[in-house]
């Protein structure tokens, strides 16, 4: 087995993404979510991945949230997806809230961080 040999191959059309934007009356963008499409070879339809969900500190407790998330869940079956992820900290009543959005604990997950802070946008 040690002359196995491993190769990497891009497969652009395996995957989509979508922003979801929420705008306040002038067009400003006040939250937003992101929901990736992935097709794997086991699966005639694809895996929709919902990540993201940001709303601006200033519309936070209006709902806004609510909407984008449910938006996402919405447009994950229009586009076909047999199943929607996502996944969360467990801190300030999140996963409760995302129960009453239709999910249920499922798995656990693990990962890997390859620098601090993946270079997140302030």
């Amino acid at each position: 087995m040690s002359d196995t040999q491993l190769e990497v191959r891009e497969i652009k059309e395996y995957s989509r993404a979508f922003k979801i934007i929420a705008s306040d009356d002038r067009g400003k963008e006040i939250g937003h979510a992101m929901l990736y499409l992935m097709q794997d070879e086991s699966h005639t339809k694809p895996i929709g991945y919902f990540s993201n969900l940001l709303v601006d500190k200033d519309f936070r407790g209006a709902g806004i949230g609510s909407k984008l998330a449910k938006k996402v869940i919405s447009e994950a079956e229009r586009l076909g997806c047999y199943k929607l992820l996502c996944s969360s900290r467990d801190s300030r009543g999140i996963v409760d809230w995302y129960k009453r959005l239709g999910y249920r604990a499922h798995s656990t997950s693990f990962r890997i961080d390859f620098c601090d802070g993946g270079g997140k946008l302030e």
